[in-house]
C-alpha cells in the first residue's frame, strides 16, 4: 500500500507515514464509528504505535499468566473444526452488565480497573483489531458472529484474545500512570483539553450517524457498559501514559560509537530484516513550500499545460514568500508556519512542509538534486523549480540510512527494556470471574456484513 498523500510505500502496521506524516487512510471500516472518533482524539499515534508493538511483546510472553479462564459455559466454534467443544463466555445480558459495573476486574498497586472500566479497554482493542485488519477480518473470523462463539486458537475464543489483550493494554498504561504520576508528570494542556472536549467530539460524531447523544454512539460500538465517565478514564489512561512514554523514548541518545558498534554487531539481521546496508544511501529530512502555477489548459487526456506568464506568476509568489521568510526571523519554525499557509502541497502542507525519511529515487529528479547536493547543510533554502511548480526548500537534515536503522533500534530496544521495567515492578492482578462484557449493535450489523 502506498501513502495518498506522497506516494511512500507503507509498512503493514503503520499508522502513519514515515515520511509525511500523515495518518494512513486504509478504508473507512463500517465496524465501527466510533473508532474514526478514537483516531481523532487519541492523536499521540507515534506513541501509540511504539507502545502497541512493545505491549504486544510483553503480551505473548505474559499472557498465560494474565488471565486465567475459568470454567466453561457453552460457546462452539464456527470454523472448520472436527469436534465440538466448550468455551468460557463473559457476554452477559444489558441487566447482569450494569449491575456489575463496579466489579474489580484487575488491580495494581492501589489502582483499579472497574468491568465498567473494563468495557472500554476491551472494546477499544476490539475495533483497534478490527480497523487495522478490515480488509483481511474474512481470513480470521466471520465478524458477523458473536467473538465468543469463534476460536482464536484451540483453546481460546477471539472474546477470550480481546479480553487478555485488554488486560494487557490496561496494565500498560496503568503501569507507566503510575510512573509519570510518581514523577510528578502531568498531561499537557492541549490533551487534556482534548479529553475535556470529548463528549462535545462524540456528540458531533453522534450526530452525524443518526444518534441524538455521545452516548448513544458510545453504547452503540460498546455495549451498555461503558459510560462517558469511564470512556473519559479511559482517554486519562491513554494520554498520561502516552506523553510520558514519548518523554522517556525522546530522551534517549546514543554516542557515534555506541551504534557503529550496534550495526557492527547487528549488521546480517539488519540487512535481512530491512534490506539496508553501508550502501543503502542517505535519508533526507526537507521541508517545501509548493507553488503551483493557476489557470492551465487541459486537453481530452486530462492533462494540463501552463503558459509562460502563468509559470512566471507562479516564480513570483514563490520569491515573494521567500522574501516574507527572510524579513522575520528566518527560522525552521516560521519557514514551517508558512508552508501551512501557503504550499499547495496536500501532502504536507498540514505539518509544515516536511518530508521525513526522503530516499533517492522518492522525488522527482530536481527536488533530489537539491536536496542530496553534498554541500547541503542545516538550514540552507532556495527555490526549485519541477513539473508541479515551483518548491520553495529549506534543508533539515541528512544521515546515512543504515546509521538510522541502527540508532532507532537501539532507541526501541532500550525504550522497550525501560517499559518492561516499569510493568515488572507494578505487577498486576485479575480476577477474570468479574468479567461481564456488554454487546454493542454496530458490531454485527448488516451494515459490516456488507
Amino acid at each position: 500500500m502506498y501513502c495518498k498523500h506522497c506516494g511512500k510505500l507503507l509498512p503493514d502496521d503503520a499508522k502513519t507515514c514515515p515520511r509525511c506524516g500523515k495518518p494512513i487512510d486504509r478504508g473507512s471500516s463500517a465496524a465501527s464509528t466510533l473508532r474514526i472518533v478514537l483516531l481523532t482524539l487519541a492523536c499521540v499515534g507515534l506513541a501509540a504505535a511504539i507502545i502497541w508493538s512493545i505491549y504486544s511483546a510483553v503480551s505473548s510472553a505474559n499472557s498465560s499468566g494474565n488471565t486465567n479462564a475459568s470454567t466453561n459455559t457453552s460457546a462452539t466454534d464456527s470454523t472448520d473444526a472436527t469436534e465440538e467443544a466448550t468455551y468460557t463466555s463473559y457476554t452477559g445480558t444489558e441487566e447482569e452488565v450494569l449491575a456489575a459495573a463496579q466489579n474489580i476486574v484487575a488491580s495494581m498497586d492501589g489502582a483499579e480497573m472497574t468491568n465498567e472500566l473494563f468495557q472500554a479497554f476491551y472494546w477499544s482493542d476490539v475495533y483497534d483489531f478490527f480497523n487495522t485488519y478490515y480488509y483481511y477480518l474474512s481470513y480470521y473470523m466471520d465478524y458477523t458472529e458473536p467473538l465468543d462463539e469463534q476460536l482464536y486458537s484451540e483453546d481460546m475464543t477471539w472474546q477470550e484474545y480481546f479480553i487478555e489483550s485488554a488486560f494487557t493494554t490496561w496494565q500498560t498504561f496503568q503501569a507507566v500512570a503510575l510512573e509519570a504520576e510518581a514523577d510528578g508528570y502531568e498531561i499537557s494542556a492541549d490533551s487534556q483539553a482534548e479529553i475535556d472536549n470529548m463528549e462535545a467530539t462524540l456528540l458531533e460524531q453522534a450526530e452525524s450517524y443518526g444518534y441524538e447523544t455521545a452516548l448513544e454512539l458510545l453504547q452503540a460500538d460498546m455495549g451498555p457498559g461503558v459510560t462517558l465517565e469511564s470512556y473519559r478514564e479511559y482517554l486519562q489512561l491513554y494520554y498520561l501514559a502516552n506523553e510520558y512514554y514519548m518523554q522517556m523514548y525522546n530522551a534517549l541518545s546514543f554516542t557515534e560509537e555506541e551504534i557503529s558498534d550496534y550495526y557492527t554487531e547487528n549488521a546480517d539481521t539488519i540487512l535481512d530484516s530491512y534490506s539496508v546496508d553501508t550502501d543503502s544511501g542517505r535519508y533526507v529530512d526537507a521541508r517545501h513550500i509548493l507553488i503551483m502555477p493557476e489557470g492551465g489548459t487541459t486537453d481530452d487526456d486530462g492533462n494540463t499545460t501552463y503558459s509562460d506568464e502563468e509559470w512566471a506568476a507562479a516564480l513570483e509568489e514563490a520569491e515573494r514568500i521567500l522574501a516574507e521568510w527572510l524579513a522575520g526571523d528566518a527560522t525552521e519554525d516560521s519557514f514551517a508556519e508558512l508552508a501551512n499557509e501557503y504550499s499547495d502541497d496536500t501532502g504536507s502542507n498540514t505539518n509544515g512542509g516536511l518530508y521525513s525519511q526522503i530516499a533517492e529515487g522518492d522525488m522527482v529528479e530536481a527536488f533530489e538534486d537539491w536536496c542530496f547536493d553534498e554541500s547541503r547543510v542545516y538550514g540552507d533554502y532556495g527555490i526549485v523549480e519541477t513539473s508541479y511548480g515551483y518548491h520553495i526548500m529549506y534543508f533539515v537534515s541528512s544521515e546515512e540510512i543504515w546509521h538510522y536503522y541502527s540508532r532507532n533500534l537501539l532507541i526501541s530496544e532500550a525504550a522497550s527494556e525501560q517499559l518492561t521495567a516499569w510493568i515488572d515492578a507494578h505487577p498486576m492482578e485479575t480476577f477474570i470471574e468479574n468479567v461481564c462484557l456488554g454487546q454493542g449493535t454496530s458490531l454485527y450489523s448488516e451494515e459490516v456484513s456488507e
